[in-house]
């Protein structure tokens, strides 16, 4: 009879410190959500911005403005990312007939979007920077162009630190489309 009493007197007491422990979860997990506003996982939004300068008769200087938002509920770590720079305009007639072929030129769409001839591209690491919510950060690239070219594709992509262990390449990205003399000021 003994036994039987000190085993329930051992659940009771296991039982109470579960009891404890979940409040205790609880009450973090509401503090950090609640209080702190701080999720698990930041959120990003990626920008860009540009001006496009003639700088003699064969080249120009296209500088972007990369400015990364954070406008998550929690604070962003940021390492590292690039900047690429492709060619779209005027397109050789060589590139042209392979963006034809590879894109669908009949109306049949065989990818998404074309593999543009990239210019150059420039990678960065800014190890350590933080983003508090509702806070930017703006980065520089200045790329020496032909000045040729009119119509570029800017693609740039931050890698996400808080997720690097889990699987590679989760960050954010985004395109746009430039023609030359949209940026000249």
């Amino acid at each position: 009879m003994l036994g039987i009493l000190m085993m329930a007197t051992f659940f009771a007491i296991l039982a109470d410190l579960a009891t404890v422990a979940a409040i205790i979860i609880g009450g973090v997990w509401t503090y950090k959500l609640f209080i702190q506003h701080r999720e698990q996982y930041p959120a990003i939004r990626v920008e860009h911005l540009g001006n496009y300068e003639t700088l003699s008769d064969s080249d120009a200087l296209l500088r972007v403005e990369l400015r990364v938002t954070n406008i998550g509920k929690t604070l962003a770590y940021l390492d590292s990312g690039f900047v690429r720079i492709l060619r779209v305009t005027p397109c050789p007639p060589k590139i042209l007939e392979w963006l034809r072929q590879d894109v669908g030129g009949n109306g049949t769409t065989q990818k998404l979007e074309a593999f543009w001839p990239m210019i150059e591209e420039r990678s960065f690491s800014e190890a350590g920077m933080q983003l508090e919510p509702g806070e930017f950060e703006s980065l520089f690239f200045d790329f020496f162009v032909p000045k040729e070219v009119k119509g570029f594709i800017v693609y740039s992509y931050v890698a996400n630190a808080v997720r690097a262990s889990e699987r590679n390449g989760i960050g954010w990205n985004t395109k746009i489309f430039w023609r030359a003399e949209t940026l000249s000021v």
